[in-house]
């Protein structure tokens, strides 16, 4: 039943955090953990909504994670970092805490009406220290960077004032660095024991095993609306890394990761996608050349960046050209993405909308007016994606005359994000019908 991939999700998750520095990443763990639920929350509803939890405790999890990669490049001083850590505790107890607490709840459940032994008793102990760890390992990764609100360490000598703020912060990040890190091998422990007894007990396994082999595996209305609800999300997602977002002359949005998302998302999607195959090389290729394009546009922008007429400068040339070649094939490259994807929205479509049998010539007179209606909504969102895709380019292109560039193609991004939310909202309202 994948429980095993709960198990080596945890082990992800039981390290400090050291203000925004989260050393194994979370989100990693986060991955395994929903990857292990997939199958049981097919069968218990439950264990659906823990699921929709623990993908809100992933995206609280990612976005920590860009803050960290951020904070290498642009350098936050003390009191930015303390914000931000105060942030992530604050979503850390209002996403991931009950994310966890509805996990348990599913467990106990399905173990409660399928479970020959009755509810396992080191599963309860690890539901009750979760709490106190995830607070634990909060308020330890805050309690240092309060420092920063105090300006007045220290006292008056005859060398002049001397400033212990830094000591103390260093102090304390390691005593709380260490009290965090025994209440995580604690949590470990306890979470291990808890989740392989659960794993372990054979006859519960092998009954939901049976549960999901005959009731979901032969369920194509959930395929369906899987596939459909996978492959929006995941493209919806990949939209934002085409932003733009430059922080001392340097562009830090890796537009490379649109190409391994859009590759997930075929990848759901893989039944409705007229070549699958080309569709996944063409992903792979953007992501490589936009790979380049960021590493060469980074040593532009190293060199070039913060000069007013960088143009004029002997090595412009040398500089400039790399990174515009590789531009305009990563250009070339999202345009077939976008064409690719615009077919698989259309098949998908084909399935989504009236997926049901009718007898009844007016309801399916609305379902094909529906069905129309989206397919030209969406055929409009590509086309205004390959567009976008110009543009963008062109907005690139012209960094070194036009410094606020990626100001104008954040903007342009914005509207697509925007559109394509729309379309999603509308393809997941048809998905819902197929249930």
């Amino acid at each position: 039943m994948g429980i095993g991939y709960i198990l080596a999700g945890l082990v992800f998750l039981f390290n400090p955090f050291i203000n925004i520095i989260d050393i194994f990443p979370d989100f990693i763990g986060y991955l395994l953990i929903l990857r292990g639920m997939s199958k049981m929350a097919d069968i218990e509803y439950k264990l659906s909504q823990a699921k929709i939890k623990m993908t809100h405790a992933l995206a609280v999890s990612l976005g920590r994670f860009g803050v960290m990669l951020l904070g290498f490049i642009a350098k936050f001083d003390n009191t930015l970092i303390l914000v931000f850590v105060f942030s992530f505790a604050v979503l850390e107890l209002f996403f991931v805490l009950p994310a966890f607490k509805a996990l348990f709840e599913g467990l106990e459940y399905l173990e409660l009406r399928f479970a020959p032994n009755g509810i396992s008793k080191k599963a309860e102990d690890a539901a009750k220290i979760t709490p106190i760890f995830l607070v634990v390992r909060s308020v330890c990764a805050l309690l240092p960077e309060l420092t920063a609100l105090k300006t007045d360490y220290g006292y008056v000598t005859s060398g002049g004032d001397v400033d212990l703020t830094g000591v103390i912060r260093t102090m304390l990040i390691i005593l709380c660095a260490a009290a965090a890190l025994v209440f995580g091998i604690v949590w470990l422990s306890s979470m291990w024991k808890g989740i392989s007894e659960v794993k372990n007990n054979k006859p519960f396994v092998a009954y939901l095993e049976e549960r999901y082999n005959t009731e979901v595996l032969p369920d194509e209305s959930r395929a369906i609306k899987r596939s459909a609800k996978n492959f929006w999300r995941v493209f919806f997602a990949s939209l934002f890394f085409l932003l733009s977002i430059s922080i001392d002359f340097h562009y830090i949005m890796p537009t490379f990761a649109f190409g391994i998302c859009a590759y997930f998302a075929f990848s759901c999607a893989a039944r409705y996608v007229e070549n699958i195959k080309k569709a996944k090389y063409t992903s792979l290729a953007f992501a490589a050349v936009m790979l380049l394009q960021y590493i060469f546009m980074w040593n532009y922008c190293a060199h070039l960046g913060s000069m007013l007429f960088p143009y004029e400068h002997p090595s412009f040339i040398k500089l400039y050209v790399p990174f515009a070649l590789l531009s305009v094939g990563g250009c070339v490259l999202l345009i077939k993405i976008f064409a690719y994807s615009e077919k698989t929205m259309v098949h998908l479509l084909e399935d989504c909308v009236g997926y049901r049998e009718y007898t009844d010539l007016r309801r399916q007179e609305i379902d094909d007016e529906r069905r129309e209606f989206l397919a030209r909504k969406t055929s409009k969102l590509c086309k205004m994606c390959r567009v976008f895709a110009v543009l963008l380019t062109l907005c690139t292109l012209s960094v070194p005359w036009f410094s606020l560039a990626w100001a104008v193609q954040s903007i342009l991004c914005f509207i697509v994000i925007m559109f394509a939310y729309s379309a999603m909202c509308d393809v997941f309202a048809e998905a819902e019908k197929v249930l």
